[in-house]
């Protein structure tokens, strides 16, 4: 069966430059310029309106159809790398001999290159090359870690695997000896406002995200969300905020928010549970139950 027509759109944030021409596209943000080949790929690229790419194929099978949301997908992480960026985190893990890592940049290619001993206690020196464009470096935070930088999702990645690899456990049982360098965390370079690992007890970083200065950070800062239940009751959640830049405080309150609403609809009640607006929590009078919930440093 063939698909007459099937299209995927795009959206480029402000910022981003997105150029196409014979399907090699060429993105240009903040942190650089990054190009991919697809010439490969039989699809039809188009600008429907400003800042959307349009992606479309005619009369295309299964398999071709399902090329439309990987062309997507490696647009947007062009896009993700000219904004924000890849990290890779990679943790030493060993039982008894401890991995040495030593850092060198080649002067003549420019590139990283990662030198490894003492794996498993052998004499053998492992070195890795990062691919171009990928920094490394050691953690300052955390010990036994390996940070991997760059704007390519593809070279970061890659270069991880290499490492990974190359410390593979060799002639023995790989469930008894678990020795190796392995990625133990991945996000962005420039961090989310609230990403998956973000921890709500330190907010400053929050403000050096924005460029706020420390004399612009309020020292504490509390609000309630309301939720009714099927049972008509109204919870109360008490958050209390602290060293938050103030430009960042309407939107860290609208996430809270959101937090606290996903959180007391998935266990239960799927389409029961409602925001309840603080205009009429004050004109009502059948408040039955009131739940005290801390965020990020809150008072019990």
């Amino acid at each position: 069966m063939r698909y007459i027509h099937s299209q995927e759109t795009l959206e480029i944030p402000e910022g981003v430059k997105v150029s196409i021409k014979s399907r090699k596209v060429t993105v240009e943000g903040p942190r650089g310029k990054l190009t991919k080949d697809l010439s490969h790929l039989a699809v039809n690229f188009s600008h429907p309106q400003k800042n959307v790419i349009g992606i479309e194929i005619h009369h295309g099978s299964r398999k071709n159809v399902a090329t439309l949301r990987t062309v997507r997908t490696l647009i947007n992480n062009l896009v993700v790398g000219v904004t924000k960026g890849y990290k890779y985190k990679m943790r030493y893990v060993y039982a008894h001999f401890p991995i040495n890592v030593n850092l060198d940049k080649n002067g003549e290619t420019g590139l990283w290159e990662v030198e490894i001993r003492n794996f498993v206690g052998e004499k053998l020196v492992r070195r890795v090359v990062m691919q171009p464009g990928v920094d490394v470096e050691v953690s300052k935070g955390q010990k036994d870690e390996l940070l991997i930088l760059g704007n390519s999702l593809e070279a970061v990645s890659q270069s991880a695997a290499d490492i990974q690899q190359i410390c593979r456990v060799r002639n023995k049982d790989i469930r008894k000896f678990l020795d190796g360098i392995y990625v133990s965390e991945k996000g962005n370079i420039v961090e989310e406002l609230y990403g998956p690992n973000t921890d709500y007890k330190d907010h400053t970083g929050l403000s050096q995200c924005s460029g706020a200065s420390k004399d612009s950070l309020d020292p504490i800062d509390s609000f309630v969300v309301y939720l009714v239940d099927p049972s008509e009751e109204v919870l109360a959640f008490y958050i209390t905020l602290r060293n938050v830049s103030q430009p960042l405080l309407p939107t860290m309150h609208q996430n809270l928010r959101d937090i606290v609403f996903s959180v007391c609809r998935r266990p239960h009640h799927e389409e029961s549970v409602e925001l309840l607006p603080h205009e009429m929590l004050e004109h009502s009078h059948d408040v039955q139950t009131t739940r005290q919930a801390g965020v990020g440093g809150a008072s019990n």
